[in-house]
């Protein structure tokens, strides 16, 4: 059977815009099925291990027994653990609701410090869902309560308040923020945070299109993450440079950094980070006219996170899978036009 390729790409477009509905409720997947083939559809949610079940029931019922001997100290604190739990495990909606909880109680118990710090985990639980607003929301209040504290916990909340300015394309009020930071962490030894900012500062020089900038931000802080022995850092940080050298036109040191990232990743048991990792090795391979090897990449990507219950990684592994379908036979063997070179790049996923 052949298909007309424009009509399927619209008719795939429309899947995953059902789909990317789906996810905020809009529609009822079994409307989705109804209308999308089934590989298009079939999405793996977040599950508890039955050690995280485990874990929550224990967490429940210590939170019970605090409630009882009206110990609101220990009432946050549990909250707080089962927020942790929830997050990590990516049930976002109910860590925000723990969270939230805990914070009412903390703010009773008039504890500025833990205040903070959940006001904190709140923005960033709200960034994994996409609200933005509601995450800076969120940090601006834990970094008027830094101020009066902690230097550093103030420089940290600044550089995830530039996070979120940079994924609402407000990249000159993100580089003032970790610009404004990096002095903070320089002078409080925090070699953890002055890593970070060099990464945030890199992503930004990379959003204006300064290439060789970005490299060489990313390139400091891998160094600091380096000796600091901060391996997730680094997995992060290296990734980004892939991208930058990707995007510099230097696909073989994009290799290297993707190289080295997954394989701190795979030592970390990070998944989702390795299947973002392996998506950009697809890019890559795409890129230089590699398909065989580019699919398998994506195909790699996606079966992880479906494993993993993540949702926006699996419509992006899809999307990246689809576009094979569409492609013309004679792709492979064609020179890329520096449209399909931009396009690809386009698709390259950062670590923050």
């Amino acid at each position: 059977m052949r298909f007309n390729a424009k009509a399927l790409v619209s008719f795939i477009a429309a899947c995953i815009g059902l789909i990317a509905l789906s996810l905020d409720g809009a529609y009822a997947a079994a409307e989705i099925r109804d209308i999308c083939p089934a590989e298009f559809t079939s999405f793996d949610s977040p599950h508890l291990t039955a050690e995280d079940e485990a874990r929550l029931a224990g967490l429940e019922k210590r939170l019970q027994q605090a409630e009882l001997d009206n110990d609101l100290p220990a009432q946050a604190q549990t909250l707080e653990s089962i927020g942790l739990l929830r997050y990590t495990t990516a049930q976002f909606e109910e860590a925000v609701t723990a969270f939230s909880k805990g914070l009412a109680l903390d703010r009773r118990l008039n504890d500025q410090s833990a205040q903070a710090s959940l006001l904190v985990e709140i923005g960033s639980t709200y960034m994994q869902m996409g609200m933005q607003y509601e995450a800076l929301h969120s940090y601006q209040q834990a970094l008027q309560l830094w101020r009066q504290l902690n230097p550093a916990r103030e420089a940290a909340t600044m550089g995830k308040m530039a996070e979120v300015l940079r994924s609402l394309g407000q990249n000159k009020q993100a580089l003032r923020l970790d610009e404004e930071a990096l002095p903070i962490f320089a002078r409080a030894g925090d070699k953890a945070g002055l890593a970070a900012v060099l990464n945030n500062i890199g992503l930004v020089w990379l959003a204006a299109g300064n290439k060789k900038k970005s490299i060489g931000y990313f390139s400091q802080g891998l160094a600091v993450y380096h000796n600091a022995a901060d391996r997730r850092g680094e997995a992060a940080i290296l990734n980004n440079l892939g991208v930058a050298f990707s995007r510099s036109g230097n696909q073989r040191r994009a290799l290297s950094a993707f190289d080295q990232a997954l394989a701190l990743q795979r030592l970390l048991a990070n998944r989702t980070e390795q299947a973002a990792i392996l998506q950009n090795m697809g890019v890559v391979y795409s890129t230089i006219g590699q398909t065989d090897i580019a699919h398998d990449f994506y195909a790699r990507s996606l079966s992880i996170y479906r494993e993993a219950g993540d949702h926006p990684g699996q419509i992006k592994a899809l999307q990246e899978l689809l576009i094979f379908a569409v492609e013309e036979p004679g792709r492979k063997s064609r020179q890329l036009s520096t449209q399909d070179l931009e396009e690809a790049q386009a698709r390259l996923v950062l670590a923050h």
